[in-house]
């Protein structure tokens, strides 16, 4: 027997392996068990989604929670008669079902039965009779950039932000600027009709959400601090010295009534943001310039919103409707910053307390990441490690088309039975299983199962863009810079047990790696000035002199 002395000295040497990692951290994130309520993460995940959308839902109706079903339960409702014929699937499944709870005015609806994947210990899972280990993903902690535009990825759903550049004229002199835009809305992308007046199509840009929200002369005066002018270019040039006239590029001089309208502003609050909103303005006008005859009209909030209407829905639509509708989109989008977004940001020091804020940030502090970020996107420092966002996308999806639909009824007289039959729509029985072995890279099939927990189960990392099997399976390797070589491969990655597919160090996960209780990575300063001096040696930087 190992004598008691020689097993401590043994232990001082060697370093502990992360317990959470090698039981395999899908384990720990999904079937870790809440002391104050009861329920485990993917639960407590489940009541955290109708907690973001809440502020969505009509007057009366309520979430009330989700409630664990017993065998009996599961067994009568998978083995459901229909068509006069009761069929279940007899082959191995690891999820268990659960009981959506809600009510409305007080009375409780029907709930609604979903099952919830269930995860062993070791990541291990069964689908359809076949082993599948989950792995978790490695992901930006807030936003991401991507290709030199800005990924925010909110709670119910993604925003990819980029920038189109649009000329105008200040004092006379031709100037360029980018407008920073966003498909907010999915309609725009669904659209295959073509608008009545044939118009250039361009996009809904950041700045044309504000105008909708606060008009344009309360746009800048809240969020440039600037007092701008709206008027004839003959009643402004006498300011030409106390303010930069700021006018169109394309309906100067053609003879169109709005190329005589021209914005003053002050030349000492004059800035990059008031001439990224600048240029916001004459993207719109310079495209619907016949709403923009006087300039009165510049700072009508209901005109924004209607041509951002026009621009999302089209303008073949009724425009009482298209009006509707746009009132509930910006409704909506009021609402997109939730608690985990905001925690996140946080995280990352954008401290911001709603949408606009954010937006506000995106144009300011953050807009560097478009040309010149100074993220080093083929490091794995600064990075979290995540599973239920990746594993319950079709449940956030559901609960986010639900909420969208719910929302719509807002104003109207809705009925309990409403209520029902769009819980029935949006909420199927594998609402969240049906595609977890098609279509999420986390999900691996385990070809031999005597294999090794931690060195071939346990250890496997997925990079975030290949969170989605169909992505990823199109993605070359070579091709993409974020696989460039980075230092700190050595302490996050593994670089001699590489699985096939993700040769580059980043497939596998550090045993021994230090991790927050959210999955956040944590550096270890043993080897900081080691890992950041080979980093400096990769991209040719000599070392700084002490």
């Amino acid at each position: 027997m190992l004598d008691d002395f020689l097993k401590q000295e043994i232990d001082k040497q060697i370093p502990k392996v992360n317990k959470d990692i090698a039981d395999g951290l899908s384990y720990k994130m999904m079937m870790s068990s809440n002391p104050t309520t009861g329920h485990n993460a993917t639960r407590s995940y489940v009541d955290r989604l109708f907690s973001i959308n809440q502020g969505l839902f009509p007057d009366g109706f309520k979430y009330l929670g989700n409630r664990v079903c017993s065998p009996d339960e599961m067994f009568q409702e998978i083995t459901r008669e229909y068509n006069g014929r009761r069929m279940g699937n007899i082959a191995k499944h690891d999820v268990y079902m659960v009981e959506l709870e809600t009510s409305f005015n007080g009375e409780r609806l029907e709930p609604r039965k979903i099952l919830l994947p269930f995860v062993r210990d070791g990541g291990i899972m069964n689908l359809n009779g076949a082993s599948y280990s989950v792995s978790p993903v490695i992901s930006d902690v807030g936003f991401s950039v991507v290709n030199g535009n800005i990924l925010i990825p909110f709670g119910r759903t993604k925003l990819m932000i980029r920038q189109v550049d649009h000329h105008y004229f200040c004092d006379g002199q031709r100037e360029v600027m980018y407008v920073i835009w966003s498909q907010i809305h999915n309609e725009m992308s669904k659209r295959t009709k073509a608008d009545l007046d044939n118009r250039q199509r361009i996009e809904t840009s950041i700045p044309h959400y504000f105008f909708c929200q606060f008009g344009v002369i309360e746009t800048f005066r809240r969020w440039c601090k600037a007092d701008i002018e709206i008027g004839y270019h003959k009643d402004l040039k006498s300011k030409s010295k106390t303010h930069v006239i700021y006018e169109s590029v394309n309906l100067k001089g053609c003879g169109h009534a709005t190329g005589d309208i021209a914005i003053a502003v002050p030349r000492n609050q004059d800035s990059d943001l008031v001439k990224r909103f600048i240029s916001g303005v004459w993207y719109v006008v310079d495209t619907f310039p016949n709403h923009f005859i006087t300039p009165a009209e510049f700072d009508s909030k209901e005109l924004w919103q209607l041509i951002l209407a026009f621009m999302i829905f089209g303008d073949f639509e009724h425009q009482g409707k298209i009006m509707e509708n746009v009132e509930s989109h910006l409704s909506s989008f009021n609402k997109y910053l939730d608690e985990m977004t905001q925690e996140d940001l946080k995280a990352v020091n954008i401290e911001v307390d709603n949408v606009w804020d954010l937006m506000h940030s995106v144009m300011t502090e953050m807009v560097h990441h478009f040309y010149d970020t100074d993220i080093d996107e083929t490091s794995m420092y600064g990075k979290r490690l995540e599973v239920l966002r990746y594993v319950m996308s079709e449940l956030n999806y559901a609960v986010s088309m639900f909420s969208y639909a719910m929302q719509a009824k807002k104003g109207l007289e809705v009925t309990g039975k409403e209520c029902t039959d769009l819980l029935k729509r949006h909420f199927k029985l594998r609402t969240c299983i049906n595609r977890l072995a098609s279509t999420h890279g986390e999900f691996e099939i385990i070809s031999y199962p005597g294999d090794s927990k931690l060195l071939k189960l346990t250890s496997m990392l997925v990079p975030q863009d290949r969170a989605r099997a169909t992505r990823a399976r199109n993605k070359s390797l070579i091709e993409d810079s974020t696989r460039l070589i980075h230092a700190s491969i050595a302490e996050v990655g593994q670089f001699k047990n590489h699985p096939k597919n993700n040769p580059d160090g980043r497939g596998r996960l550090n045993p021994f790696l230090n991790l927050t209780d959210d999955g956040s990575i944590v550096r270890n300063p043993k080897f900081k000035e080691l890992i950041d001096d080979a980093q400096r040696r990769f991209r040719g930087i000599a070392k700084p002199e002490s």
